[in-house]
């Protein structure tokens, strides 16, 4: 058996945050991708880096 791991997606509902029902945060893109085609949706045009890994400097 290998180490704990943490969820590969974490999703927040109405957050606070402007106009948006859900709010996806996954490890990576793929994972982002698979939660999309559980729920029957395509965010392919809406998945990106999060902020923080622009910021270099």
């Amino acid at each position: 058996m290998g180490l704990p791991r943490g969820p590969d997606v974490i999703v927040g509902h109405n957050t606070g945050y402007g106009d948006s029902e859900l709010v996806a945060y996954g490890r990576t893109g793929q994972a982002l991708e698979r939660l999309a085609a559980t729920l029957g949706t395509d965010w392919s045009d809406a998945i990106c880096e999060p902020e923080s890994h622009h910021e270099e400097g």
